[in-house]
C-alpha cells in the first residue's frame, strides 16, 4: 500500500515531468498493478494450500523487485537536468540553437514507460497473497468472533503505508531527482519545473520488503490447532479442480454476490483513482507545491482511511452474523458517501494557464505571434505571475530582462502591454478558502468509502 496507494499518488507530477509523460500514461503504470493482482488472485484462489505464509513471503520478495525495477528508468535515461526544461527562455531575437527544442516522447520513453508498469505488474502479482493467503491464514488462526475486529485491524495496518508513502515522498521530493543539483541549474524545490527523487521512496520500499520477506517465510503454517472437522471444511486436502471449478460455478450464480462484487467494483474505481490523481489535482486547481499537495493528500487519505476502516471492523463485530442488517447499513454508508462527493467540484478561480491555448488538433500552442518572433519553444515551461494571472513563460509575454535569483526571480522590459510593471516567477497563489472546504469533505468521504470496504470484504 505504501507503493500503491502512497508513493505513485505523491509522484505523478514529478513522473509527467522527468519524463514528459500525460497523466494517461501514468494512469496506464497503474493499470498494470491491477491487472497482476487481479490475474494472480485467481490463480491463488484455486493453488493456495497448506502453507499460506510462504505465499505471502514469496509475494513481498516479488514486491521488492518490482521497486527495484521502477528506479530502473532514472538511472538509465539520459541526463538531461541542465536541458532547455530548466532554463529561463528570455525574448531572444535570432535563430535558436538546436538545444532550445525539446524531445516530448521518442522510442525511449516508451521503453520507460513499460519497464514501469514491468515493474508495477510484479508489485500487483506481490500483492496478491497479502488480500488472499494472509486473509485465509488470519482467519483460520483466529477465534470466529473476532474475525471482523482483527480483519479491520489488518487493513486499518495497511492504511500506514500511504502515510509513510506520502511523507516520505514529500520530503524526497526537495531532493533533486540526481541527488546532488547540476551547478548550472536555476532551478529551487519550490520552481514549478522541479523535478525532486521520487525514487528514493522505491528505495526505501525495496529495502524494507526484502527484509520482511524472511521472517514472513520462517512463519508456521498454523498457529491456532484445529479440529479434525475444520479441517476437512476449510483445508480439504481432498477437493479436485473439477470441483473447485464446479463451486466457482455456483458462486457466480449467487446473485447478491455479483452485485456486491459489481459494488466493489465501482468502489475501488474511485478509491484508485483518488488515491493516484487527488495529489496533483489539489497542485493544479489549488496553486499549491508538489510538496505541499502530497502532504495535505496525505493527511486527508491516510487517516481517513485508518479510521474508515477501523469502524469498519468494529460494525462487522456487531452486524457480522445478520447479513441483510449488514447490507442495509452498507446501503446506508455508501448513499452518505455519495453525497458528499460533491466536494470534488470544488476549485479555485484563476488557475488557469494563460498565454497558449490548444489547436484543432489537440496540440499546445501559443496565443500570439509574438512569441516566434522571440524564438519561444512550448517545451520550455516556466510560468510567471502577472497581475493575478499565471503565463507560460517569460518568453511568452516577451520579457527580455531578469533580476533576482529563484524563488523570487522578477522579468521586467516585457513587450507586451499585460505586463505594466514586472512578471514574477512562479504560479500565482490561488486566492479562495475551497482548499479547506475540498479536504474537510474529502476526509468524511473517504472514511465512510473505507468503511463499507470492510463491511462489504466481511459480507462477501
Amino acid at each position: 500500500s505504501m507503493m500503491v496507494s502512497g508513493a505513485l499518488g505523491a509522484s505523478v507530477s514529478m513522473i509527467e515531468k522527468f519524463y514528459k509523460y500525460k497523466s494517461f500514461q501514468v494512469a496506464f503504470i497503474d493499470t498494470a498493478y491491477n491487472i497482476g493482482f487481479a490475474i494472480f488472485s485467481l490463480v491463488l484462489g484455486f493453488t493456495v494450500k497448506g502453507h499460506k505464509m510462504r505465499w505471502v513471503g514469496s509475494g513481498i520478495l516479488m514486491i521488492a523487485l518490482g521497486c527495484a525495477l521502477f528506479i530502473v528508468p532514472v538511472f538509465v535515461k539520459p541526463n538531461d537536468a541542465s536541458s532547455a526544461a530548466e532554463r529561463i527562455i528570455l525574448c531572444l531575437s535570432g535563430k535558436p540553437s538546436n538545444d532550445d527544442h525539446l524531445k516530448i516522447c521518442g522510442a525511449d520513453s516508451y521503453l520507460y514507460l513499460m519497464i514501469m508498469w514491468l515493474s508495477y505488474f510484479l508489485i500487483g502479482i506481490g500483492s496478491a497473497p497479502l488480500h488472499t493467503a494472509a486473509i485465509s491464514f488470519l482467519d483460520d488462526n483466529s477465534p470466529k468472533e473476532k474475525i471482523g475486529v482483527y480483519t479491520g485491524i489488518y487493513y486499518s495496518c495497511g492504511a500506514i503505508g500511504p502515510l509513510v508513502g506520502y511523507l516520505i515522498t514529500s520530503v524526497f521530493l526537495r531532493i533533486h531527482i540526481y541527488i546532488k543539483k547540476p551547478d548550472d541549474s536555476i532551478l529551487s524545490s519550490s520552481s514549478p519545473n522541479w523535478v525532486g527523487a521520487y525514487w528514493l521512496t522505491y528505495l526505501v520500499g525495496a529495502v524494507m520488503t526484502l527484509l520482511l520477506s524472511g521472517p514472513l517465510l520462517l512463519f508456521p503454517s498454523k498457529i491456532v490447532k484445529k479440529t479434525d472437522s475444520q479441517e476437512s471444511v476449510i483445508d480439504n486436502p481432498n477437493l479436485t479442480f473439477s470441483e473447485s471449478i464446479q463451486i466457482t460455478v455456483l458462486v457466480f450464480k449467487n446473485l447478491p454476490f455479483l452485485l456486491t462484487c459489481g459494488g466493489m467494483f465501482f468502489e475501488g474505481l474511485m478509491l484508485n483513482a483518488l488515491s493516484l490523481f487527488m495529489s496533483k489535482y489539489v497542485e493544479i486547481q489549488f496553486s499549491v507545491s508538489p510538496q505541499k499537495a502530497s502532504l495535505l493528500t496525505g493527511i486527508v487519505l491516510v487517516p481517513s482511511s485508518f479510521i474508515g476502516l477501523g469502524l469498519g471492523g468494529y460494525g462487522t463485530k456487531i452486524f457480522a452474523w445478520c447479513p441483510k442488517r449488514l447490507m442495509k447499513k452498507i446501503t446506508i454508508i455508501s448513499f452518505l458517501c455519495c453525497s458528499s462527493l460533491g466536494f470534488l467540484f470544488l476549485r479555485c478561480e484563476n488557475t488557469n494557464l494563460h498565454g497558449v491555448k490548444y489547436d484543432s488538433g489537440n496540440t499546445l500552442i501559443f496565443e500570439n505571434d509574438m512569441t516566434a518572433l522571440c524564438n519561444c519553444r512550448i517545451g520550455n515551461y516556466f510560468p510567471v505571475c502577472v497581475n493575478g494571472k499565471t503565463y507560460f513563460s517569460p518568453c511568452a509575454l516577451g520579457c527580455k530582462n531578469q533580476e533576482g535569483t529563484t524563488p523570487d526571480m522578477i522579468f521586467s522590459n516585457c513587450e507586451t502591454t499585460l505586463v505594466v510593471n514586472t512578471a514574477t516567477e512562479g504560479v500565482c497563489t490561488a486566492k479562495c478558502n475551497a482548499l479547506p472546504i475540498f479536504l474537510s469533505f474529502g476526509f468524511i468521504a473517504m472514511i465512510l468509502q473505507y468503511s463499507t470496504y470492510v463491511l462489504l470484504i466481511n459480507y462477501t
